[in-house]
């Protein structure tokens, strides 16, 4: 689905027609599901998550204006809604639950899964944003730059900076 088309989508849902909002999910369900999958990693809370942005879409449907990209628009708010939900869950964890867990673990892959989560808390929000964008949803630097409003450059310098903080992962990769 085009920008052009997205827009036509949001016109048609301001106008009553709620079918509309079945197009969007057809063009991005996936896109927004894996989003939300690789923060959340609960493929529950990720439908929740996608859930969730097509409610705010039909009840704040007057205040959305025109999206000049839809792609990156809903990738960044579902990424947005899918780490609140994460520091939701972190606030109701019990931390002794966690280590029971970490220590039951003996499989060098869920080991290896583990130091990356780990590494990757290393980065700050705007790193990680980029990081996910780049690495797991495989967008180029200058789409990263457009879809954040940032320039090109400063988005490879936090290419530069996000390999400097993970090269302790090169030699498991």
């Amino acid at each position: 689905m085009d920008t052009k088309e997205f827009n036509v989508c949001l016109d048609k849902i301001r106008s009553g027609d709620k079918g509309a909002i079945r197009l969007i999910y057809d063009a991005y369900s996936g896109l927004m599901f894996n989003t939300a999958l690789w923060i959340v990693e609960n493929p529950h809370d990720a439908n929740d998550i996608m859930q969730d942005f097509f409610r705010y879409i039909l009840e704040s449907i007057q205040s959305i204006g025109y999206v000049d990209n839809p792609k990156g628009w809903i990738t960044v708010s579902i990424r947005h809604n899918a780490i609140r939900c994460v520091k939701q869950k972190k606030k109701n964890v019990n931390m002794e639950e966690f280590a029971i867990e970490q220590e039951l673990s003996s499989d060098p892959d869920e080991e290896l899964k583990i130091l990356i989560k780990e590494s990757i808390k290393l980065l700050n929000d705007i790193e990680r944003e980029v990081f996910e964008l780049h690495y797991v949803q495989g967008y180029k630097g200058k789409e990263i730059a457009k879809m954040l409003g940032r320039p090109h450059g400063t988005v490879r310098r936090d290419f530069s900076k996000i390999r400097a903080k993970l090269k302790h992962l090169k030699k498991y990769l």
